[in-house]
């Protein structure tokens, strides 16, 4: 499968990406696992998106 979206955010970079998953790494979530926490609440409650995990 073709990724469908690469490169860089303003806050970490999409590192891999197929039709159903993306895979993000955010140095700034790394540092900071409360927000990293707030961020796998706040996508875990939108449409379409059936798991998040944050974390190594």
């Amino acid at each position: 499968m073709k990724p469908s979206h690469t490169g860089s955010l303003s806050h970490g970079k999409v590192v891999h990406a197929l039709n159903r998953r993306v895979r993000i790494i955010s140095p700034v979530l790394l540092k900071d696992p409360e927000r990293a926490c707030v961020l796998e609440i706040l996508l875990q409650k939108r449409d379409g998106i059936e798991k998040v995990r944050t974390g190594s």
